[in-house]
């Protein structure tokens, strides 16, 4: 087996890589913020934790849905959203 037989191959017809969403920027925005605060990264109201339950209570809102029946994330444009 070669180095490069594990290296994948682009596939014709694919899209092109995405940049993140969150990027360098955002990331060093959220991590000053709760560094300045005083809050972990990690724990029930860590940074990450209180990412989480901000994204998917602004789906729960922009969709108009019950928090207890989130099984998937609408598309902004089916339900509103921008």
């Amino acid at each position: 087996m070669t180095g490069t037989s594990m290296v994948p191959r682009k596939r014709e017809g694919s899209p092109p890589p995405r940049s993140p969403l969150v990027d360098e920027e955002l990331a060093d925005q959220l991590l000053g913020k709760a560094q300045a605060e005083g809050v972990e990264l990690l724990g029930a109201d860590g940074l990450l934790s209180q990412v989480t339950k901000a994204v998917l209570e602004r789906v729960v809102r922009i969709a108009g849905i019950s928090p207890g029946s989130i099984t998937e994330i609408p598309h902004p444009e089916r339900c509103g959203g921008a």
